[in-house]
């Protein structure tokens, strides 16, 4: 048994730090020889491995070997620990390594993908079905993904997606009087002065396709701030009409960056379930799908005719939430934009809605020259 100690700043991973916090006793920390917080080593070696095994497994539980060489891909404990971990840079980083009773690690799905895999995947080959093979009858497509894939029908992720959006309480009541801008270009000084012409477009004048809806689909697209809506719209110079909207009442929402954070065009979650913290970990696969699936979700879109049909499952994503979900009562979504990172919104709110405040109401409408 290895009686060392270890305290909290020594073992560098946060989650670790915190288990020892909240679980360890007061004694001299044998790696910084300060008086804190400690647990042994020994301990904090099997909540590791523990954590590892939520991933990996040893490959002799299941891969193949041939010619001397395993039949698929193993990771060393150290690789491990360096690039998935904090400990790498922990002074106790050889004690934890030498400790450890397993050297070589492999995929816990030894030749499948893991959860958030089959979800990324399920999603991608949604995207290209809905996108260059089936876009308006791709439920009754009788394509298979895989003879062991969790998802039959690449259809089937839109099911899954508000599993995982559930998981993770992504539905959230947006505050009534929440302000939402709105700009519109001017051809000359006092136009778009009135609800129907500052709000969502009608049916007819919905020539062109949208992130979350196609041509011909009226809803409300807005911002938190006017220079996001600037950014949007593609500013450069003349007069604007800056609409500031207020929602009537709360309304319930899919929220994009609920908890999540965005730098350099990328969501992040800055409190990604550890792999250590055994009453997180559950969450650990849906988050890292929802991060790849919402990155797709808000990249910039290149305007050069593409996007009718790169905007394709997104659309469909909108649809489904605002037609299909009509049990959740679903008024929207947020979403950072991919020019600032401010947030977007696109509201299930239709001309007729603007026209009448019906749920949204134009509160104030102010002119901005841009030379």
């Amino acid at each position: 048994m290895n009686e060392k100690k270890i305290c909290a700043s020594c073992i560098q991973d946060d989650y670790l730090g915190y288990h020892i916090k909240e679980n360890g006793n007061k004694d001299v920390c044998g790696f910084c020889g300060k008086k804190r917080i400690v647990m042994y080593i020994d301990d904090m070696v099997r909540l590791i491995q523990d954590g590892i095994e939520f991933i990996y497994d040893d490959p002799t539980n299941g891969l193949g070997w041939m010619d001397g060489e395993w039949v698929g891909m193993v990771k060393d404990t150290y690789d491990i620990l360096v690039e998935e971990t904090d400990i790498g840079t922990s002074p106790a980083f050889n004690s934890i390594l030498d400790s450890l009773p397993t050297n070589q690690w492999c995929k816990k799905e030894f030749y499948g993908p893991d959860d958030s895999e089959e979800m990324y995947f399920t999603w991608e080959f949604f995207i290209r079905q809905v996108k260059y093979k089936t876009r308006f009858f791709f439920i009754q497509d009788k394509t298979k993904i895989g003879e062991y894939s969790r998802f039959k029908k690449p259809y089937e992720i839109l099911k899954e997606l508000i599993r995982v959006f559930e998981n993770l309480n992504l539905f959230t009541d947006l505050d009534k009087r929440t302000t939402i801008y709105r700009v519109r270009k001017e051809k000359k000084s006092g136009d778009y002065y009135t609800p129907e012409q500052l709000g969502s477009p009608s049916p007819e004048n919905c020539i062109y396709s949208n992130r979350m809806s196609p041509a011909g689909i009226s809803m409300f697209y807005g911002s938190e701030d006017k220079e996001t809506c600037f950014l949007e719209i593609g500013a450069k110079k003349g007069i604007f009409a800056v609409g500031e909207w207020l929602l009537n009442d709360k309304v319930k929402i899919l929220d994009l960056t609920k908890d999540f954070n965005w730098n350099n065009g990328y969501y992040y979650y800055p409190d990604f379930p550890s792999i250590f913290d055994e009453s997180r970990r559950y969450l650990y696969h849906d988050y890292a799908f929802i991060l790849k699936f919402a990155n797709d979700l808000s990249k910039k879109v290149t305007k050069n005719q593409m996007e009718n049909i790169d905007y394709v499952p997104t659309q469909i994503i909108t649809e489904y939430l605002r037609v299909i979900a009509q049990n959740m009562n679903i008024k929207g979504i947020c979403f950072y934009s991919s020019l600032n990172g401010h947030k977007n919104y696109c509201l299930f709110f239709d001309d007729k809605d603007c026209k009448n405040s019906a749920g949204i109401e134009l509160k104030s409408v102010n002119e901005e020259d841009i030379k």
